[in-house]
């Protein structure tokens, strides 16, 4: 195996810009292989999430 130093970019893309939601969120998608909720719901949820506004997601 031979070893590169080729730049690469995140192979994630965050689903907001302000840490505590997209981990929040994270968590709350990864939920859903256990049963809790859709995940189609969360992510219609998200989209109605003004990113960093804390009022914003607890309306949602």
């Amino acid at each position: 195996m031979t070893s590169t130093t080729e730049s690469r970019t995140a192979a994630v893309a965050p689903f907001f810009t302000d840490p505590d939601f997209d981990f929040e969120f994270r968590c709350a998608l990864g939920d859903t292989a256990h049963g809790v909720g859709d995940p189609g719901t969360w992510l219609a949820t998200a989209a109605s999430i003004t990113d960093g506004d804390r009022a914003s997601w607890f309306d949602a």
